[in-house]
Order: structure tokens, then C-alpha cells, then sequence
């Protein structure tokens, strides 16, 4: 299914950037981009995200959508963005 209609970003890529290490909403945009043009899709991105990692508590979650830093120091198990382009 199409998550972002802007950058034609489907639900697996999002899941993929996911599984390879973007665990915030900036690090999916900026593996994606998903949700760099008008952002309607954001919070269909923090529901994967979720989803896809039950692990993340939801105020860590809520943390990374307002900061939206794909490396904020915060977060300890991100991968670079180049890794995770590349995974994907």
C-alpha cells in the first residue's frame, strides 16, 4: 500500500528502513522520503513504526516524531543513513 502519495513510498519500504535500523521518523524520512513534501503521511509513519518495533516505548516514539533528527544521540541503536539507504 502507498504511505506517502508525494514520493510514491509504499508501506514495505517503510518497514525495511525500519528493520535496518531508522527507528525515528526522521531517520525513515531520510531514508524514504517519505513525509518530506506535505507530511500528511507522518503519522501513518509513526504507526508503522510502532508497529514494527513494540520494543520502543511510546514516549520514546512520540520523542522521536517531534524531534525528528535522524542521528539524535538519544536514540542508541541508529545505523548511518547511508546504511540504511543502502539496505533498501
Amino acid at each position: 500500500m502507498i504511505v506517502c502519495q508525494c514520493e510514491s513510498v509504499n508501506d514495505a519500504q517503510v518497514r525495511m528502513a525500519v528493520e535496518v535500523g531508522a527507528i525515528s521518523i526522521g531517520a525513515i524520512k531520510a531514508a524514504t522520503r517519505a513525509g518530506t513534501d506535505c507530511g500528511t503521511c507522518t503519522i501513518t509513519l509513526c504507526s508503522i513504526l510502532k508497529a514494527e518495533r513494540p520494543d520502543l516505548s511510546a514516549e520514546r516514539i512520540e520523542a522521536c516524531l517531534e524531534c525528528e533528527h535522524p542521528e539524535c544521540p538519544g536514540h542508541e541503536h541508529h545505523q548511518t543513513l547511508v546504511q540504511v539507504r543502502d539496505a533498501i
